[in-house]
């Protein structure tokens, strides 16, 4: 549906199993790809089920080396499968694991970066902006 959406609304489909909840906070660990931890507001979730994750590509940003000091709690390691350029939008294609996370930035960023195609890089995921309506829990 890509070509026909608006790229606001461009997001990404990803198969994860849920993790445990955190021990203080009330957050949920969805493990995605090969494993990585992808922590969410949502409590009511099971331990070991698998579900199908939407995030939107406009939530997601890019970074060449892990961010410290930051608020954003997932930070995930991936590499770089596509670049589309659609002025003054970069579409960026993000590998982790068999998983394929979508990530919307302004030319003028992927310019600033010097990204390419099989570069190693971060994806850096607001928690809060993955919501109880952006998860299927499988049957």
């Amino acid at each position: 549906m890509t070509p026909w959406l608006p790229v606001k609304e461009h997001s990404s489909l990803l198969n994860a199993v849920v993790g445990g909840k955190h021990e203080q906070y009330p957050l949920t660990e969805l493990r995605i790809g090969n494993g990585e931890p992808l922590w969410v507001n949502e409590e009511n979730l099971t331990e070991g089920k698998h579900l199908r994750l939407r995030i939107h590509a406009n939530d997601v940003s890019i970074a060449l080396k892990k961010a410290e000091g930051t608020s954003i709690r997932n930070i995930i390691p991936a590499r770089i499968s596509k670049i589309i350029r659609k002025p003054p939008y970069v579409q960026v294609g993000l590998e982790i694991g068999d998983e394929c996370l979508w990530a919307n930035i302004t030319e003028w960023a992927a310019d600033e970066l010097m990204i390419y195609e099989g570069d190693k890089v971060f994806a850096q995921i607001k928690g809060v902006s993955v919501a109880r309506e952006d998860m299927a829990v499988e049957a």
